[in-house]
Parts: C-alpha cells; structure tokens; sequence
C-alpha cells in the first residue's frame, strides 16, 4: 500500500528531528514557518479575530506529523492543532536518529 501523504510526511519528521537534535537538550517551542515547513502563518489577526491563512494546511498536517511522532514516544511536549510547545527529543529519538550521548549508553558505566 503506497501512503498519499509519505512523501510530505518524511520531509516534516526529518526537518523537525534535525531542529530538535540541533536544540538538545533545550525544549523549544515548533513555530512550522519558522523551521521552514510553511511559507507564512498559519492564522492572522484581523479585527481582533483570529483569521486562517492559506497556510494553515502546512502547519496543521505538521502538528499532525508530530502528535504522531509523540504518541510513538520518540519527543515529548504538548501538542496543538498548527504548532507544538516545550518539544524535546526523548531517548528513543536520539536512538533513531544515531545522537545518543555516551552518558546515555550503559556501557558508559561498566
């Protein structure tokens, strides 16, 4: 079964794991436009609403594509539906992605 949205899918987990691993071990706020993943915002304020962009797809299927990469457990932090707070990569993250610190590997302490 080829998955639709794979390809898009890989480009946002692979962009967001490097911004993550280049933070580590500080937990940072994902701002989508920001890291590149959407070329504006996703809302704007006008009149004092708070008004979507045509952008807005772009970061919520990003905030998707980490919820997910949360629930498997590989970062940790709070989602929400077109960015993510406080996200830092967890000891499965840094194991997928080869950047273990050797004080996180038991033979530091044989």
């Amino acid at each position: 079964m080829d998955l639709k949205n794979a390809a898009e899918f890989d480009h946002v987990v692979t962009r967001v794991l490097t911004v993550l691993a280049e933070a580590f071990p500080k937990p940072i706020d994902l701002d989508f436009e920001e890291i590149g993943l959407a070329d504006g915002p996703a809302y704007v304020q006008k009149d004092f609403d708070s008004v979507e962009t045509e952008h807005a797809a772009k970061h919520e299927f990003a905030a998707r594509c980490v919820s997910f990469l949360m629930s498997e457990g590989y970062i940790s932090g709070t989602p929400h539906p077109s960015w993510a707070r406080y996200v830092l990569l967890t000891s499965q993250g840094l194991e997928l992605i080869n950047a273990t610190p050797n004080s996180l590997l038991p033979a530091t302490y044989s």
